[in-house]
């Protein structure tokens, strides 16, 4: 959510009830032709679920592929554009956020679809994470740090 929600803020004017349409979401100028069809997707899946497609359903339906994929080197303009905005704290380096990213989503994807992760280096994943939103907000990250039980686990751990 913070990863998403400090992407989409860089694109004005930024009101969650407004139509994809009229949003950066459906932007040729912005969006590769892939990115929008993953856009059209979340958006028959918002209208299948009876809903009315909005900015905010749109971004929250969005999957981490596709945020992740915001950074590959196809959308180095964009970086320059507005997605380094997002991350105040960063170097200011695209393939920062890049590596970053590409090191969150599988383990990320190994937790959503519930697969094992014991083998996984948890801890080196935990840290990312810390360090992603961190970039994004330092106090953020200090929330996130306070109310994590994660450290507490892995110390437990066997």
């Amino acid at each position: 959510m913070l990863l998403r929600n400090a992407i989409d803020a860089q694109f004005a004017p930024v009101i969650a009830a407004a139509a994809p349409a009229e949003t950066w979401l459906e932007d040729h100028k912005i969006l590769n032709a892939h990115a929008r069809n993953r856009v059209g997707e979340t958006i028959a899946r918002i209208r299948k679920d009876g809903k009315t497609p909005t900015r905010g359903r749109v971004v929250a339906g969005l999957s981490f592929g596709f945020w992740r994929a915001l950074f590959d080197r196809k959308y180095e303009q964009l970086w320059v554009t507005h997605l380094h905005r997002a991350f105040p704290h960063g170097s200011g380096d695209r393939s920062e956020l890049a590596s970053l990213m590409s090191r969150l989503v599988p383990f990320r994807n190994r937790v959503a679809h519930h697969e094992t992760i014991i083998r996984r280096p948890i801890k080196t994943h935990y840290d990312d994470l810390l360090e992603l939103a961190g970039l994004i907000d330092p106090d953020a990250r200090t929330w996130i740090e306070s109310i994590s039980r994660v450290p507490e686990v892995l110390e437990q751990r066997p």
